[in-house]
């Protein structure tokens, strides 16, 4: 604005001069006019250079004046623009040239941070085709408006009110962009926390919000408002223990201590409410202000308990009713096939052998209902001792024997591992045994199961491979799954409970070891379980007096 006044002064003073000088230009070329002798022509070449001096100042007060008055505009405009606006001035490349004061305080940046780096620093990869369509707009000359996200320097997100136009040199081309963008990131929360609560109150489980210290509440869905009768969520007198005396209960306190203590983000409980059970989810939700909230959300879980309470119940008629008869039926069968009751006609005999194989397969099935609900209920006991693992395998081996025989299957064992291990002997049997009557059962006529492993520093790792159909990658994580079964093939053997894998993962575990598989269809499955080797920790005083005696 400074060089415009001047220029406008030098141009009115130019057109004064300019006009004295014609009029003494012509005063040359001409002799004075005389009236009386008296020369008249010189006031009046006088009065005409000052009236030219007195019009161009008039025009240069003029001019001044409107640009005084369009310079204050313009720096009313600028500083308006630089107290309420992130201002941010990019070349024709995509260089930052320039960034004002509000956009580094509020984004955190210092100026050498930017400064002569490329925009694209500061979005998201997301959003880099949403940058190059707004560029493509302002290089043909349009101006872009809308919303977009940035990243700040401490790596969080800024939402802004985009407006961004072409910038222009002193010779009035167009090179890089002028975006001016206004903090929206209050605003978007505010409408992302009313979708969340618009979402909630479509939820069938009751959900509550309130305040961790004092238990004030704060939100209520539509689930929680009908079940208790809520209207005004938003009463700061309203106190979770006055929405349900549940919520005053010491189980319920001790949930909430949890959250207070910091040891946990989340904590997971029942409570019985109304004569019907919930499910509790209690998650900390921490705010930028320093105030801790708790959303709270309750899922009616009434169906399951009944459920499992009828499923107890079942399992202690199966254990009682089922599994003594049976066990007594086998024992009488067995003492006929022994003769105790004098030669059977090879006819009754093949008769009862189908029947006792039958009767053990029976009990085999309880025993598995039976064990897998002790380890659901967390009562499946384990006696753990110092055993030689090649003790173990050989039982194994020995117990399945018979069994691989009716499958036209042999059983080929690694004689070479040797070494202690600390485990129930029992328990650790009944693992075997599942692997190696599963690995029987699957493998084709004339086929092989081979027992292998290897000695790692802390355990036995121990290999049970069949040359079975295999086992389909969709199911390889869900194999130890309660009730879990691989697809039968046509012929393939009788489909069994699904709860012998489940089994092994859970005997296996509680001893401290693991168990995987893998397989390849076509080609067999190959099952590994670790079993722990005995350390010092483990030998008490009576054994290590014993090894020392021996």
């Amino acid at each position: 604005m400074k060089l415009l006044s001047v220029r406008n002064f030098i141009n009115t003073a130019v057109f004064g001069i300019a006009a004295m000088q014609l009029v003494a230009l012509f005063d040359v070329q001409h002799q004075l006019i005389s009236y009386d002798g008296i020369a008249v022509y010189l006031p009046l070449v006088s009065a005409i250079g000052l009236i030219a001096l007195w019009i161009g100042y008039r025009k240069f007060a003029r001019s001044e004046k409107k640009i005084r008055a369009k310079s204050l505009q313009l720096s009313q405009e600028s500083l308006a623009l630089n107290t309420h606006g992130l201002v941010l001035v990019t070349d024709s490349n995509g260089i930052i040239t320039h960034a004002n004061e509000n956009f580094l305080k509020t984004t955190g940046y210092d100026y050498d941070d930017i400064i002569q780096q490329h925009v694209d620093m500061l979005y998201y990869v997301q959003d880099i085709q949403q940058r190059m369509e707004l560029k493509a707009t302002v290089d043909a000359g349009g101006c872009w408006q809308g919303e977009t996200r940035i990243r700040k320097k401490d790596g969080s997100t800024l939402w802004t009110s985009l407006t961004i136009l072409p910038g222009y040199d002193r010779f009035g081309k167009q090179c890089g962009a002028i975006s001016v963008r206004t903090d929206i990131t209050e605003i978007k929360n505010m409408r992302v926390t009313q979708e969340v609560f618009k979402t909630l109150n479509y939820l069938v489980d009751e959900v509550f919000i309130f305040e961790l210290d004092t238990l004030r509440l704060k939100y209520a869905n539509s689930a929680a408002e009908a079940a208790h009768g809520l209207e005004h969520t938003a009463d700061p007198d309203t106190s979770m223990r006055d929405v349900h005396p549940i919520y005053a209960t010491e189980c319920f306190e001790h949930a909430l201590d949890t959250l207070r203590s910091a040891k946990n983000n989340v904590v997971n409980c029942e409570v019985e409410k109304n004569g019907r059970h919930y499910a509790a989810r209690l998650q900390l939700l921490e705010s930028e202000s320093g105030s801790n909230d708790v959303l709270a959300s309750f899922h009616d879980v009434s169906e399951r308990v009944e459920a499992e309470k009828q499923r107890g119940e079942f399992i202690s008629i199966v254990s009682h009713e089922l599994r003594s008869p049976m066990t007594s039926v086998k024992g009488a069968m067995g003492l006929l096939l022994a003769g105790s009751a004098g030669p059977l006609d090879s006819k009754v005999r093949d008769i009862l052998e189908i029947a006792h194989r039958n009767s053990d397969r029976l009990i085999n099935i309880i025993n598995d209902l039976l064990d897998i609900e002790k380890i659901a209920a967390g009562k499946m006991s384990f006696d753990c001792g110092a055993y030689e693992i090649s003790a173990l395998l050989d039982e194994a081996v020995l117990a399945n024997e018979n069994f691989s025989k009716r499958f036209d299957v042999s059983i080929e064992r690694d004689e070479n591992l040797k070494g202690m291990v600390f485990i129930d002997f029992d328990r650790s049997l009944q693992v075997m045994n599942n692997l190696l009557s599963n690995a029987s059962k699957f493998s084709p006529p004339g086929g092989a199961v081979k027992v292998g492993g290897r000695e790692t520093a802390q355990a036995f790792e121990i290999t049970v491979a069949d040359s079975g159909p295999g086992i389909p990658a969709d199911m390889i994580g869900k194999i130890f799954d309660k009730f879990a079964q691989v697809e039968r093939h046509k012929d393939g053997p009788v489909r069994s409970t699904g709860l012998g894998l489940a089994i092994v993962k859970a005997i296996a575990e509680e001893q401290g070891g693991t168990v995987s598989v893998t397989s390849e269809l076509g080609q067999g499955s190959t099952f590994t379980v670790s079993f722990p080797k005995l350390q010092a920790s483990n030998i008490t005083p009576d054994q290590n007096d014993l090894e020392q005696a021996s």
